[in-house]
């Protein structure tokens, strides 16, 4: 799933390091609307950057919860 950073002024970000705060903007496969939150990047891994969501509301947490649960079935 394809993950945009931006900068509070809406610009990319070439790198993104732990410790920063960024807007997201991702649509999960779910066939809803993209999702736009403030994350905290917390570490990198080999396979992808781990985020701790900082403003998402209550239907955001479900659609994400479920998310993850799908795909740990998978």
């Amino acid at each position: 799933m394809a993950v945009s950073s931006l900068e509070d002024d809406g610009t990319g970000w070439a790198a993104v390091r732990p410790g920063q705060v960024v807007k997201l903007s991702f649509t999960p496969p779910d066939g809803g609307r993209a999702l736009k939150a403030l994350a905290l990047l917390v570490r990198e891994e080999p396979d992808g950057a781990i985020y701790f969501f900082a403003d998402l509301n209550a239907p955001a947490v479900s659609r994400l919860g479920a998310l993850i649960a799908r795909l740990q079935r998978a």
